[in-house]
This record gives structure tokens, sequence and C-alpha cells, in this order.
């Protein structure tokens, strides 16, 4: 298909760094490298938990799709301190450290492969992070509710390789005392609602639809009015 013609979408993408990848895989490369996809495991495991899609891992890079920035935020935060938690456990320096942007924009997404100039800002913006630091763009700053217990730090106007208008941009960090918001499961949401349902044909005369789950570990089947 015609690039020109593939499918596009919005959507919020975080975009994630490996801080000093070389002087790591410099020290111990086979270790270094486990150590790095450990670290884009565990961190995909919380993006899924938080409703997102990793898309793709580009070396020390990762890319990944979300609905909501909130979700993002929240995801971003939560692998920042679990991962700040694990590091001082290892018994050497080769301690992957990541740092993350956050962006809204237009992308194109064909054959789990994600591009667009939303891909490219939040990987500018994850540039401008500190490591074990987010930064968001203020189009999706304004889309967090700010009843989320993040704090915010006015980075200004970022003028940004490739893009002609400068951006405006945050750091994020979860508020002192605070506690990192706590996803609730799509298959456990679903199923909440769903267990309301009757399992079994209703017995008057009433049009009926019959629903089969989607993913495994959900009921078996329901029975809607």
């Amino acid at each position: 298909m015609d690039k020109d013609h593939l499918p596009r979408k919005l959507a919020v993408i975080l975009h994630a760094d490996v801080v000093g990848s070389t002087s790591l895989v410099q020290q111990n490369e086979t270790l270094a490298h486990e150590r790095i996809r450990t670290a884009f495991n565990n961190f995909s495991e919380i993006i899924t938990d938080y409703g997102g899609v990793a898309r793709e891992i580009r070396g020390d890079a990762l890319v990944a799709e979300f609905d909501r920035a909130s979700d993002a935020v929240a995801a971003a935060i939560a692998f920042q301190a679990a991962n700040g938690e694990l590091n001082p456990t290892l018994d050497d320096d080769i301690q992957p450290q990541l740092r993350m942007g956050i962006s809204l924009g237009e992308v194109v997404i064909a054959d789990n492969t994600i591009t667009g100039a939303g891909v490219v800002l939040a990987q500018r913006l994850e540039q401008l992070s500190e490591p074990g630091g987010v930064c968001i763009q203020g189009a999706a700053y304004e889309t967090v509710p700010r009843r989320f217990p993040f704090e915010y730090k006015n980075l200004g106007e970022q003028k940004l390789k490739g893009f002609e208008t400068p951006v405006q941009a945050y750091a994020i960090t979860l508020k002192p005392d605070e506690k990192i918001p706590v996803p609730e499961p799509f298959e456990k949401m679903i199923a909440t609602v769903l267990d309301q349902l009757p399992r079994t044909a209703p017995q008057d005369n009433k049009s009926s639809i019959f629903i089969m789950p989607f993913k495994k570990g959900l009921p078996q089947s329901w029975w809607v009015n």
C-alpha cells in the first residue's frame, strides 16, 4: 500500500530510550543486552496493564501507544519507580536507566510498526528528560485530568529538531507522599460487567444477542435482551 494512503490515527505516543547504552555495552555486552531486554520486558508488562500497546523495541529504545495521556504518564512513572528500586539491588554498574517522552500526534501503524510526527516528537521530548525522568508535550499535558497525583515542571517552549514551531514541554514526577494510580485491567472491568448478565437464553419471546468472549479467562458466554 502506498505510504500516503496508509491509515492514520491520533494517538498518545511514549518513546523510551536507555541512557548511556553504549557505555553499558562496553562494560559487558552480553549482560548489558540481557539487562536492557529485561527492563523493556518489565516495561511492556506495565504498559499493557495501563491499557497501552508496546509497538516496537528498537535496540535500546521502545515505542508504545496509548489512547489516553494519563495512562501513558502513569505507566511511565510506575516503571521508573520500579526500575529505581531494582537497579540498586544489582551488584555491578550495568544498571539500565530510561528517559521517556510522551506526545499526542498523528501516526501511521502498519505491521505493528508505528511511524509519524507523533513518534518523532515523543523521541525529541525524551531527549529533554533527565535519566529516570519523563517529559510530556504541552498538548498531551492538557488532556491529563488535574485529579491525578502528578507534579509538572514547566520547561517552557522548546525548539525541537524537525519541528518549525516551538513545543511546550513539561517534566513530570509523582507528587510527594502520593501513590501511583493503579490500573484496572481491561479483562477485569469487562468480566465485572458481563458477570451481571444471564448465562442462559431468556425464556420469553424477546429478541436476544449471544455474546462470546474475546479473550481466554473470561466467562464463556452471555445472553443480552
